[in-house]
């Protein structure tokens, strides 16, 4: 895997823990909206990156 990929996975990772961890109470709601929302951004660069990239 190169880097585009894991970097990929990774955010997908955080964006499915960040509402597990509001459900817990580990975040407050004006966190996991900014915890998600930089997540979202960094696996939609991270994929579309890796999708598109020439090899």
């Amino acid at each position: 895997m190169n880097l585009l990929a894991v970097a990929s996975v990774l955010s997908l990772a955080g964006c499915l823990a960040a509402p597990v961890a509001y459900f817990l109470g580990l975040l407050e709601v004006s966190t996991y909206k900014q915890v998600l929302l930089v997540f979202s951004l960094a696996w939609f660069v991270a994929a579309t990156t890796w999708a598109f990239r020439k090899s």
